[in-house]
């Protein structure tokens, strides 16, 4: 039989568990974050008083409805906002640049935060969590998963193989 390399173990932790738990990592207030724009109007939407009511909704739900779910490309939100006097991850006023600065602080800590939060975990299930590390990992059905479990890469599935 062919020996794994070191960095790659079989983890007793099944793919969906870790799946989901890295998951849980990428929320802010709750919510799965898609992008660093996404991240943007959630947190400039809980800094902001003036953003939590615009016409009865918030900045937030304005993006998530238009971008997100909607066929509004972002450079198209983002000359609304401008236009409204709104914030946006572009924004140029010296106000804006003040927001990105806080907002690239904010992203700082919450990086901090999940790093610790997923070395933690990772330590706790026995998954190697170290630069390049790959851990193989079985669905609920049997099959086998190489996936990059470093801080950097997590959750990234390499290859699929039927186990033998």
């Amino acid at each position: 039989m062919e020996q794994l390399p070191a960095v790659e173990k079989i983890t007793h932790v099944l793919l969906d568990t870790y799946l989901d738990f890295i998951a849980s990592l990428n929320t802010i207030d709750g919510k799965l974050i898609e992008d660093e724009d996404h991240a943007f109007y959630v947190w400039v939407t809980n800094e902001v008083l003036a953003y939590q009511n615009i016409d009865g909704t918030t900045l937030l739900a304005l993006y998530e409805k238009n971008v997100r779910d909607g066929d509004m490309d972002k450079a198209t939100f983002y000359r609304y906002c401008d236009n409204h006097g709104f914030a946006s991850p572009v924004t140029s006023s010296d106000h804006g640049k003040y927001q990105l600065k806080k907002f690239e602080d904010f992203l700082d800590e919450t990086q901090r935060v999940k790093k610790e939060e997923y070395s933690h975990w990772a330590k706790e299930q026995g998954i190697n969590f170290t630069p390049g590390a790959v851990t193989v990992f079985l669905d609920g059905e049997g099959n086998q998963y190489r996936v990059k479990t470093d801080f950097q890469n997590y959750g990234e599935i390499l290859t699929t193989a039927p186990t033998q």
